[in-house]
Order: structure tokens, then C-alpha cells, then sequence
């Protein structure tokens, strides 16, 4: 007859034939849900300590981008970053640093919306930097533009300018205020 060892490989094989049958008629079972959009305030990954840098087609580096957090939002596409500090160098030695609460980054990189005590420094390779705060702006880094309708406020110095709303061109070293203006020049 047969020992208990071959007895219970003849079950066994008898068990596993028609899961195997059925397996190579029908497939392997997967997941049947359909693809579904991620959530708008769904996070497909995160990043502590962030740096992130970007470089020109000379292989410079164009711009450099930290934050202590970093969240992908797939149903945004954007990365959200919590107390972002955006440097800029520039090829006159000088360096622009724009810093915010949060900031928004669209994945193809073409715009980064910063909110929450937003202030840019334009800090000369000589003489004192040129400061201005405002609550919301749009970055455009391509472009190397700036913009917002809020009110802004610039220090030089001693000197203070203050308006309402503001378009800058920083590889042009122009910005434009759009109303209410209003300054207080100290000759140095």
C-alpha cells in the first residue's frame, strides 16, 4: 500500500492541481477596484530636509530650494513646503533669498506660490541688500519673474517704499509698483 509520506503528497498534489488549472486558464487574481484620482489633499510621499536644486543648461546652478517639509500632492500636482528659503545666485556674484511660511511648487517646476511673511532679499556682492516683505507672492523661476496685487513694502537702508501690488523682473533688476505708492528717501 501506500506509507503516509506518499499519502499525503498524493493529497497535496490533488489540492494543488485544479488551483493550478484554474490559475492558468483564469490568470492570477489582482485587484479589480478601478484606478481611481488621488484626493486633492492626498500625499503620495514626503520629504524632511529638503533640498532641492535646479541647474541651467550650463550647468550652473540656477536656483536651490530647503524646507524642513516637503509633501507631494498628486491631485494638486504640486509640492508643498513649509518654511521655504529659495536662493537665487546670480552671475554678479550676488545672491537673492526669498523666504515664506509655505509655498506652493507646481511639478513642472514653472511656478512656486509662497504665502505667510514672504521676504526677498536682494543681497549685493557690495552695499546694504534691498528688502521686500509681503504677504503672497507668485514666483515664475523660468522666467525669472515675480508678482503680487498685495501690499508690499521695500526697505533700503534708511529708505522705505510702500505699495499695492508689484511685478518684478530680477535678471533685469525692474520692478514695477502697481498703486498706491508712497516712500521715505534718506539720502545716504
Amino acid at each position: 500500500m501506500f506509507s503516509s509520506i506518499r499519502l499525503r503528497v498524493l493529497l497535496a498534489l490533488l489540492i494543488m492541481i485544479p488551483l493550478l488549472l484554474f490559475w492558468g486558464f483564469f490568470g492570477i487574481p489582482t485587484d479589480s477596484s478601478p484606478d481611481r484620482a488621488p484626493l486633492p489633499d492626498e500625499v503620495d510621499f514626503f520629504i524632511r530636509d529638503a533640498r532641492i536644486q535646479m541647474y541651467g543648461s550650463d550647468g550652473q546652478l540656477q536656483q536651490e530650494i530647503t524646507s524642513p517639509l516637503a509633501r507631494h500632492l498628486p491631485g494638486l500636482e504640486q509640492t508643498q513646503l513649509t518654511s521655504p528659503v529659495l536662493l537665487q545666485p546670480r552671475a554678479d556674484g550676488s545672491l537673492l533669498e526669498i523666504t515664506a511660511n509655505e509655498a506652493w511648487m507646481l511639478d513642472d517646476e514653472t511656478k512656486i506660490e509662497l504665502a505667510g511673511d514672504v521676504q526677498v532679499i536682494d543681497n549685493p556682492v557690495q552695499g546694504t541688500p534691498m528688502i521686500m516683505t509681503t504677504s503672497v507672492l507668485a514666483l515664475f523661476p523660468p522666467l525669472d519673474f515675480a508678482s503680487t496685487e498685495a501690499a508690499v513694502t521695500f526697505t533700503d537702508g534708511q529708505s522705505r517704499t510702500d505699495a499695492v501690488g508689484m511685478q518684478a523682473w530680477f535678471r533685469e533688476r525692474r520692478v514695477e509698483l502697481l498703486s498706491e505708492v508712497r516712500g521715505i528717501y534718506v539720502k545716504h
